[in-house]
């Protein structure tokens, strides 16, 4: 694999000709068009000049790296419009606009969106892309008020299987790229702030939207060639805090996703998505705390919510932590508002470390939510592998397969307490609580269910509900599970 090389990608429009600057501005070495950008001390603002504007923003980002941390990046109110990925490497700073309603960062759609230029062993289009280089050191990236339009769809390349994939990325945030087959953690803080993410719907494999990630943040990804497609090998771990509030995603694959973060802190909240297939995705956590609270999620197409640990670690990579099950994460999701579409679940939480008979997740509380099941022949709330959850308060509507259930595979969960959660108006083909045959020490209390629980586990105790046992049930369930997880194996 080769080492990324970062060439200047700043045109110069100006010739003999540098930065407007304040009495306090020191010079660089960068030289950018003066009409449209323009320095204050350690901020470079950028005016929209109605065409093109790569090298105008491109050159602001190289002055900002220049210029040293702590450096910001000003959009003014207007519409920028991009023909190229913005490449930035080792930016420690601040993005922003004039707010989330006046700046719009939009890629012309004349020809497919083209891929990385910086980043050239990732064949995958993107609009703009923060990361480190291997000189890179840890850092914090702030992006706020401001929106990115992606229309139309990014260059053609293919997934195994000679699956065509012509989705992009919108906004990269990666730790440090080397070009290196190691496990080096990188480090880095982020927040995104009132940003809006506008992707669009579309004939796009099976997500039916040309944005793939509209939020990615992630080490660096090791690809190989694999035929005419790409394979993606395994995820270099992370760490860092990592802010998403009051933001909107509309028509994705993977809405906000953090990638293998480890010793990592999240609070996602007040958000709303979309039309996505996976809108909020915690991919992979491990010895981190997640806070996922009071956001609004429409139309979900595989899971609402979805936090896993352990995927790597249970495929048997041997590289460094890639090779050991990750320390214990917490996790708390409340007070958010989900629907679904499709085959997906609401809310689900998965502990791949049950395949090695571990547990990753400490603790686990899932409080307050409203699920509305929106025909999915699945659950508003699920869980695979994990066990000490806490699932309580929720309320769940609509027709679907479930409302709440767990252990429905060869997984072991055990110490789930259920209580006080509200199925009464949920429609569900099956029991609306259904305690798999891998379930053990499950205390299921009171609630309002139109039907009764159904328990296929061992130990479970319930109180306040007449609990339902039937044998012949059994193997219905688990055929049911078995064709979801087939396809959930297809997708991933």
């Amino acid at each position: 694999m080769k080492r990324v090389l970062r060439p200047i990608l700043c045109s110069v429009l100006a010739l003999g000709i540098t930065f407007a600057t304040g009495a306090a501005s020191a010079a660089t070495s960068t030289t950018c068009n003066p009409t449209f950008v323009t320095r204050q001390g350690n901020t470079f603002t950028v005016l929209p000049t109605g065409t093109v504007d790569t090298a105008n923003l491109q050159c602001a980002f190289d002055s900002a790296v220049e210029a040293g941390p702590g450096s910001i990046v000003k959009l003014v109110a207007g519409t920028f419009f991009i023909d190229q990925n913005i490449s930035v490497a080792n930016f420690d700073g601040t993005f922003r606009g004039a707010g989330k309603l006046q700046t719009v960062v939009q890629n012309i759609d004349v020809n497919p969106f083209p891929p990385h230029r910086d980043l050239t062993q990732y064949p995958w289009s993107s609009l703009f892309t923060f990361y480190q280089d291997e000189n890179g050191v840890p850092s914090s990236i702030s992006v706020s008020d401001l929106t990115f339009r992606a229309i139309g769809f990014g260059a053609t390349n293919y997934l195994p299987g000679d699956l065509e994939l012509r989705g992009f990325n919108i906004l990269e945030l990666m730790g440090k790229v080397t070009g290196v087959v190691d496990d080096e953690v990188s480090y880095l803080n982020t927040s995104v702030i009132r940003v809006g993410f506008e992707g669009q719907s579309g004939p796009q494999w099976w997500s039916g939207s040309n944005t793939l990630n509209a939020v990615i943040i992630v080490g660096e990804q090791v690809v190989e060639p694999c035929g005419i497609a790409t394979c993606l090998v395994y995820f270099k771990p992370l760490s860092g805090r990592h802010v998403a509030q009051d933001c909107s995603f509309t028509s994705h694959v993977f809405g906000y996703g953090p990638v293998f973060p480890v010793n990592s802190t999240f609070l996602v909240e007040d958000s709303t998505f979309a039309d996505g297939v996976f809108p909020l995705y915690l991919a992979d956590i491990g010895g981190s705390t997640a806070d996922i609270r009071r956001n609004t999620i429409q139309g979900a197409r595989a899971y609402g919510v979805l936090v896993d640990s352990a995927l790597q670690a249970s495929l048997g990579y041997g590289l460094g932590p890639h090779g050991a099950l990750p320390p214990p994460s917490s996790l708390s999701i409340s007070q958010n508002n989900v629907s679904m579409q499709g085959t997906g679940d609401g809310i689900g939480v998965t502990d791949y470390a049950y395949v090695l008979g571990a547990s990753t997740f400490g603790n686990v509380a899932i409080t307050g939510n409203k699920v509305d099941l929106g025909g999915t022949p699945n659950s508003a709330i699920f869980g695979m592998g994990v066990s000490g959850v806490s699932v309580s308060n929720n309320k769940v509507t609509g027709r679907g397969g479930y409302g709440i259930a767990a252990g429905l595979w060869d997984d072991p969960v055990r110490n789930w307490l259920l209580v006080g959660n509200n199925l009464q108006n949920a429609r569900t083909e099956w029991p609306p609580i259904v305690l798999g045959p891998s379930t053990s020490n499950f205390v299921v209390v009171g609630g309002k269910n139109s039907v009764n629980v159904l328990d296929l586990g061992t130990n479970n105790t319930i109180t306040g509900i007449k609990p339902l046992r039937d044998a012949k049930l059994g193997p219905l369930v688990r055929e049911g599970m078995q064709n979801r997880r087939d396809l959930w194996r297809l997708l991933k």
